[in-house]
């Protein structure tokens, strides 16, 4: 009965125990060390490393358990292999030495993208704009620089640029009397490029 009420309530609130600051309180505080402080953030990426471990297998696992894919042949489409079902399309694309051109059906000569041939030593890579195959059987390919490369039913091609005199393409003349090389770096050197566009199989 000797106290007021306002020194009891103040009493009371020394009394109580004070309530513990948080790490990050006693930080913007100034009253951790730097030591704590080194600890603290060792731990976070500690923490961060273990949740990239975890999404990284976890990723993993996804991508290495579906099913494979495989190309059967030379088609382009890719395949789920356990079922060969079509799962996607692509395009493919064929190689054809210059002087099988007369004997390719127009179809094929309509899907001619480019054609290669060496000539004095040089790789000649030229875009392919029109195909005429002429009432004789040759077939005559017009590039998109302007020049001409005529191929004669026997195999024998010519090459006229604008403003020169058309040349016969001897060096391709001798890789087609030559043994014809399947699979090889060779068929790059002397064939240009056929395209199939692929659909997507249902």
């Amino acid at each position: 009965m000797l106290f007021s009420p306002e020194q009891v309530v103040e009493a009371y609130r020394r009394a109580q125990p004070k309530a513990k600051k948080s790490f990050a309180e006693r930080w913007l505080d100034g009253e951790a060390s730097s030591m704590q402080t080194l600890c603290f953030y060792s731990g976070l990426a500690l923490v961060a490393l273990a949740f990239l471990l975890i999404l990284h297998f976890c990723l993993a696992l996804l991508v290495f358990s579906t099913a494979a894919l495989s190309v059967p042949g030379s088609s382009g489409v890719l395949a789920d292999s356990p079922h060969k079902a079509p799962v996607s399309a692509a395009r493919s694309v064929e190689l054809r030495p210059l002087w099988d051109y007369p004997s390719l059906s127009l179809e094929q000569l309509r899907r001619v993208q480019d054609i290669a041939f060496v000539h004095n030593q040089a790789f000649q890579v030229l875009r392919a704009g029109a195909i005429v195959r002429k009432a004789g059987g040759a077939v005559s390919v017009r590039t998109m620089d302007g020049s001409i490369v005529q191929v004669e039913p026997s195999g024998r091609s010519f090459w006229r640029r604008p403003g020169k005199p058309e040349v016969q393409l001897t060096a391709m003349d001798a890789w087609r009397a030559g043994t014809h090389l399947t699979g090889t770096e060779a068929d790059w050197l002397t064939s240009g490029t056929l395209e199939t566009q692929l659909k997507r199989a249902v």
